[in-house]
């Protein structure tokens, strides 16, 4: 069997799924399952079907296409649409974010045209400084605008994203003021909004810990579900029923090797334009993979299952491991096995030349 091969684990996947909806409508909260992260993949997206969720969304609309003839299930788009694809958008999505005007006025132009409603979430930017409105003020001005002048948009929701671009960690605090700016709306308004969007897998930490406001009723969830390595990575958060190896790689030893730690000449840039910085622990074992970051994004976010495997670094094809301290004796032509993180899998999946196995 040729390698390397990525490992997409569908009862676990499923597993997963469904474990994030009963936390999260426990606590009142709606999900909305993001597949994006995994490309849209049909066979993926179908546990999270099994699992129960009626609502799906991704970034790109031509993932939403292929759920088209899916009546039963909710589409989101989560990126907010450009100009050039908003008939696509009032097609194919029932609800997408939003935070310019002049956006909103060609979606409302276009579903005016094809006949049909859709749903809009305004974004509240609580201070990640990616999309959305940074006061109040002027979120309830642009909701007044689609309530009163959009016959063909639903002022839907109010929603904010964190973490994606300015790391900003979801508290109390933040997740309070997109609240704030919702009952602000609504008092404008004179009229309740549907959906407070708190928020995406970052948010499950506050979740836990039993910070959400009330209020907000809905999160948009994806890597809880794929890679929830990263809660306890990233986030020091155990959710209890979660399998980290839903998705796996599995990659071959090409080269084995004792070698110095520190590289030897004038040190510069890597493939990537990074500058590095080396530590000397004199020689030690290590081998070379047949995988890189062209297959998975930053390889050095992988975790092997061999805990006493320490990874050095990558290039585009190659994954450098320092087996010195390894009980086993490792051999060219053995294949050591890795959980992933987010941008793995993300990578991964849109790689055509990596094997992918499913597992039924």
């Amino acid at each position: 069997m040729s390698y390397p091969k990525l490992l997409i684990d569908l009862k676990k996947v499923e597993n997963n799924a469904a474990v994030i909806k009963e936390l999260c409508n426990k606590n009142n909260i709606s999900v909305t399952g993001v597949i994006k992260g995994f490309s849209a993949v049909k066979k993926i997206t179908k546990s999270l079907f099994r699992a129960g969720y009626k609502s799906i969304a991704s970034s790109r609309i031509d993932h939403l296409k292929e759920f088209s003839n899916m009546e039963n299930i909710e589409k989101v788009l989560i990126r907010t649409p450009m100009l050039s694809e908003v008939e696509e958008v009032v097609k194919f999505s029932d609800i997408s974010l939003n935070s310019e005007k002049i956006v909103l006025k060609k979606l409302n132009e276009t579903a005016k045209k094809l006949k049909m409603m859709h749903k809009v979430i305004l974004m509240f930017d609580v201070g990640d400084l990616r999309e959305g409105l940074l006061s109040k003020e002027k979120l309830a001005e642009l909701s007044m605008y689609v309530e009163k002048e959009l016959k063909n948009i639903l002022l839907y929701g109010i929603g904010t994203n964190m973490t994606c671009y300015g790391t900003v960690t979801p508290t109390i605090d933040n997740a309070s003021k997109l609240v704030e700016a919702t009952e602000f709306v609504e008092n404008k308004l004179k009229r309740k909004i549907e959906i407070i969007s708190g928020g995406a897998t970052t948010s499950l930490p506050l979740l836990v810990n039993k910070g959400v406001p009330k209020r907000i009723n809905h999160f948009r969830i994806g890597s809880a579900i794929t890679t929830p390595l990263e809660l306890i990575a990233f986030w020091n958060t155990e959710i209890s029923g979660l399998f980290y190896d839903a998705f796996s790689i599995e990659a071959e030893i090409i080269e084995l090797n004792s070698k110095p730690t520190h590289p030897v000449g004038i040190l510069h840039l890597d493939a990537f334009g990074n500058k590095k910085t080396f530590v000397d622990k004199g020689i030690r074992k290590r081998a070379i993979l047949a995988i890189g970051n062209a297959d998975l994004g930053d390889c050095t976010k992988l975790q092997s299952t061999d805990s006493s495997i320490n990874i050095l670094g990558s290039s585009s094809d190659h994954l450098l491991i320092d087996i010195e301290d390894c009980s086993y004796n490792y051999k060219v032509g053995d294949t050591i096995k890795f959980l992933m993180h987010y941008q793995n899998v993300l990578f991964a999946m849109s790689q055509p030349t990596l094997k992918k196995i499913y597992i039924n």
